[in-house]
C-alpha cells in the first residue's frame, strides 16, 4: 500500500473506531474493542476492498504514531478520547429493528433475542436500513426483527444508547418481537418435514420396504436374451451379414 493511500487508510479508520463507530452499526466494548472482522466489512463497505489484515497491522506497528492496537482477534483506536459511552435512556423511538440470520428465526419466534457477538447485548437500531446493513454483513438475506419499545419497557427491558441511532438490551422476550412471514426455505424445509412419512425404527436394524420388489416385474426371472430388444437383435443381424458380405464378395 502507498504512503498516501496508508495515510488515508488511518484517517478513516480512526474515524470508525476513535470517534463513530456507531454511524457504521459497530459497538466497541467496554474496553474500545471490536472484531477485526467487522471492522474490514466496514472497510470493504465504504471502498477499500483491498484491505487485509495485515494493512491494519502495518498501521498498528508504525513507530511514530500507531493509529489501533490488535489484540488477538481484536482492534479498537489507540486514540478513544472521542468515543461515546453507553448510556441508560428512557427516551427513544417507539420502534427498534436488528437483523437476524434466516437459521435463526424459529429460536427468536419462540424464546426472542439473546445477545451475541464480542459483547454480551443485542443491539438495536433505530433505522431499519442500518439494521439491514448490518444484517448482510452475516447472511445475505437476513431478516429484520421490529422490537416494540413500550412493550419491551413493561416487561423490564432496559435500554441503553451508544452514539445517536444504536441502543443496546440485555434481552428481548418473544412477545415484544414481530417478525416477518418465515422466508421461502424455512417454509420448505418445515414442508418436507410435514411430508415425510414416519417409519417405526428399531434400533440396530432397519426395515426392508418389499413393495417395490412386489409390484414390479420380476426381471431376474427373464434370461439375457429375453431382455434384449427387437432393434438390437436386428442391428447384431445386420451387422453380421456386412461382415460376412465383405469376407466373401460376390
Amino acid at each position: 500500500m502507498r504512503i498516501k493511500e496508508s495515510q488515508q487508510l488511518a484517517r478513516f479508520i480512526q474515524y470508525v473506531l476513535g470517534r463513530r463507530p456507531d454511524e457504521f452499526g459497530l459497538v466497541p466494548d467496554v474496553d474500545g474493542f471490536i472484531p477485526v472482522a467487522d471492522l474490514l466489512k466496514v472497510a470493504q463497505e465504504e471502498g477499500w476492498h483491498r484491505v487485509r489484515r495485515h494493512d491494519l497491522a502495518t498501521l498498528s506497528q508504525q513507530v511514530n504514531q500507531p493509529v489501533l492496537e490488535i489484540r488477538d482477534y481484536l482492534v479498537r483506536a489507540v486514540n478513544r478520547s472521542r468515543l461515546d459511552r453507553y448510556r441508560e435512556t428512557t427516551d427513544g423511538p417507539k420502534l427498534l429493528y436488528t437483523s437476524i440470520r434466516r437459521r435463526a428465526y424459529e429460536t427468536v419466534l419462540q424464546h426472542g433475542l439473546k445477545p451475541q457477538g464480542h459483547i454480551s447485548q443485542v443491539i438495536l437500531c433505530a433505522a431499519e436500513n442500518l439494521a439491514q446493513k448490518i444484517g448482510r454483513r452475516r447472511d445475505s438475506a437476513p431478516i429484520i426483527v421490529t422490537v416494540h419499545v413500550h412493550s419491551s419497557r413493561q416487561c423490564g427491558v432496559v435500554f441503553r444508547q451508544f452514539g445517536d441511532g444504536l441502543y443496546l438490551a440485555d434481552h428481548l422476550p418473544a412477545s415484544c418481537c414481530r417478525l416477518p412471514r418465515p422466508p421461502q426455505t424455512i417454509q420448505r424445509h418445515e414442508q418436507k418435514q410435514v411430508d415425510a412419512p414416519a417409519t417405526a425404527k428399531t434400533p440396530g436394524s432397519f426395515t426392508l420396504d418389499i413393495e417395490p420388489l412386489v409390484n414390479s416385474p420380476t426381471p431376474w426371472k427373464t434370461s439375457p436374451r429375453e431382455r434384449r430388444s427387437k432393434d438390437w437383435k436386428k442391428a447384431r443381424q445386420k451387422e453380421r451379414r456386412w461382415k460376412q458380405d465383405r469376407r466373401h464378395p460376390p
